[in-house]
């Protein structure tokens, strides 16, 4: 059983406990945020790491975490001090943050993703092997479109495409910190916020005569939630290290085509 603690109050966290009990090798012992908008069933709930940590005791297992930018850079001080694994889909963190990471992942198994939707993670491999091939003046146009809430834009996700697509020279797409529209002169950023939609993204390579398009919808943002406890299950069982959602995704591929 892989003791559980999730870290936020927000959409993603909700859908989180929404869904855990798909998965009975997780168990969701504490939720931790500093606010919560209601009181609902579910865990127990926390004001602190610290607090949760007086009442569920030292064997938590991972930390997963869906809150802002300043939340990961705790979370990851944390994890790094309590050897505990960090699964964190969070958008929008910065250089700081990374670093923290980076030094968590000393004493634990960490893996930060913008998106831990399975097929974004498919469409990004596929990105990565497209841009080892077109030319470089080939034009690209990356459209998303979320809800009116999302502030970022574009999205933690449309960069963490084009990361892929235009790798950084040490070739680590899924961790690259930083990175904004701006260094990447060659793609056209379209953003567009709009009702409660969940998360559309499509990349379009504009080539000689032909247009190339890859797209990706999702349809329930539970589909994040899964994807985020499906990592977690792996995560939970790696050595201390720096992780990316490919690295998940080839376990799976591994899995099924051993």
């Amino acid at each position: 059983m892989i003791r559980t603690l999730v870290f936020g109050d927000g959409r993603m966290a909700q859908c989180l406990l929404d869904v855990a009990f798909e998965y009975p090798d997780i168990e969701i012992v504490a939720q931790v945020s500093r606010t919560s908008r209601e009181e609902r069933a579910g865990p127990p709930f926390f004001p602190s790491f610290e607090a949760a940590r007086e009442q569920v005791g030292d064997g938590l297992d991972l930390v997963i975490d869906f809150t802002m930018p300043q939340g990961t850079l705790a979370a990851a001080h944390w994890c790094g001090e309590q050897r505990v694994a960090l699964l964190s889909g969070v958008t929008g963190i910065g250089e700081k943050a990374h670093t923290a990471l980076d030094k968590a992942a000393d004493s634990a198994p960490v893996l930060w993703a913008a998106n831990l939707s399975f097929g974004i993670n498919l469409m990004a491999g596929l990105l990565r092997d497209l841009g080892r091939v077109i030319d470089r003046d080939t034009a690209v146009t990356i459209v998303e479109v979320h809800h009116a809430g999302k502030q970022d834009a574009p999205s933690g996700t449309a960069l963490f495409l084009a990361r892929h697509l235009s790798p950084p020279a040490d070739g680590a797409a899924g961790t690259d910190p930083g990175r904004t529209a701006e260094d990447f002169p060659g793609m056209a950023f379209v953003s567009s916020r709009q009702g409660d939609v969940v998360g559309d993204h499509s990349v379009s390579l504009r080539m000689r005569d032909e247009v190339l398009t890859l797209s990706h919808h999702a349809a329930d943002r539970r589909l994040f939630a899964r994807g985020a406890l499906e990592a977690a299950q792996w995560l939970a069982g790696q050595p201390p290290g720096r992780y990316s959602a490919a690295d998940w995704i080839r376990s799976v591929a591994a899995r099924k085509f051993k």
